[in-house]
């Protein structure tokens, strides 16, 4: 099987390659065995494929943006719209090549996993997108603050396997501006690292590094676990905790359970109307929305769904008013940085 944990290594390794051509001992991948390495000359698309010969899995790394020319050409082209970059296109050459070589040599393969970072998570999508479309093989794909793709490139009909972890601290501020922008292939979810405190500092792969530590029992997981719970709406903290499908029901026992993380002694209130809190959204279930109220504070109120005029994303600091009639929606108001509550006050 192949992980998050995993993953993040093929991508610190793709990038490695570029750095040190002649290394190839900078490839090592727990379990698996390096099958191929390039570096297209027209494009500058660095890949870096992976074979595990137990479970016959194919992992595909796309290394991002790291030479002048990924820079100062694919890059902006990426910025305003091409639908179709020379590096996408290598990419898709290198996977068909990589597919190709293990066919020759007899190795089946039963689970293609593309993945990057940055410019190469866009790569990654664009291999993903061709593979679901024009194959029978089964293909995912798990991408790192991923580039976006052109718009026009996805089917509406199609419910690509993708996902892309886009790093958050908490704030715009903190939030990675390269997959904010634009669309992704799949999934878009956040991972909330508290720690991050600029987009630049969000931006970067070892940034990861830091959710492997948050996560760890999400890290370790089967990646295909990880993506079917991801596509229920199971957040990473209630993934983490151990609770997949968590969301299909509501208990204060299981909100507890998936906030208990965050501190050791949570207490938990439900909003009623003509409540009006300040705070960061730190979790969804499947009927409410969990508002830390206050930094590093132990009180949590719990929102019902139905009753607000917008659902808030996790990481997001907003005001939520709830009107005193209580047939009337409560108003959801983002924050400004200067505007929020460092611990609650009664």
């Amino acid at each position: 099987m192949a992980n998050i944990k995993q993953l993040i290594e093929a991508n610190k390794n793709s990038y490695a390659r570029l750095r040190n051509p002649g290394s190839d001992m900078l490839d090592e991948l727990k379990n698996y065995n390096v099958v191929k390495y390039a570096m297209d000359e027209r494009s500058d698309h660095g890949g870096l494929a992976y074979y595990n010969p137990e479970d016959k899995t194919l992992i595909v790394a796309h290394r991002g943006s790291e030479t002048r020319r990924d820079w100062l050409v694919t890059d902006v082209q990426i910025a305003v719209g091409v639908k179709e970059t020379l590096a996408d296109m290598a990419a898709m050459r290198f996977t068909d090549s990589v597919i190709e070589k293990l066919d020759r040599n007899g190795h089946d393969i039963d689970l293609i996993v593309q993945t990057g970072h940055s410019k190469g998570g866009r790569e990654s999508q664009m291999c993903v997108k061709k593979l679901v479309e024009t194959t029978d093989i089964e293909c995912i794909g798990m991408t790192f603050n991923a580039a976006r793709i052109h718009g026009k490139q996805k089917n509406k009909d199609i419910d690509y396997p993708s996902v892309n972890l886009r790093v958050t601290g908490g704030s715009a501020f903190s939030t990675d501006v390269v997959s904010s922008f634009g669309q992704q292939l799949g999934h878009n979810v956040d991972v909330n690292l508290p720690n991050v405190k600029n987009f630049i500092q969000a931006h970067k792969l070892s940034t990861f590094d830091s959710m492997i530590e948050t996560y760890p029992e999400l890290s370790n997981m089967d990646i295909k676990d990880v993506m079917r719970e991801i596509k229920k709406g199971v957040q990473l903290a209630s993934i983490e905790q151990g609770y997949p499908g968590q969301q299909q029901n509501n208990s204060p026992q299981d909100v507890k359970s998936l906030i208990n993380h965050l501190t050791g002694t949570p207490e938990i209130r439900t909003a009623t109307p003509g409540t009006v809190t300040k705070g960061q959204i730190v979790a969804h279930t499947q009927t409410q929305v969990v508002q830390q109220l206050g930094e590093n504070s132990k009180f949590f109120m719990l929102h019902d769904k139905a009753t607000l005029s917008r659902i808030p994303d996790i990481g997001t600091n907003v005001q939520i008013k709830h009107n005193k009639n209580s047939s009337l929606k409560a108003g959801v108001e983002h924050l400004a940085p200067q505007q929020f509550p460092k611990k609650m006050t009664r």
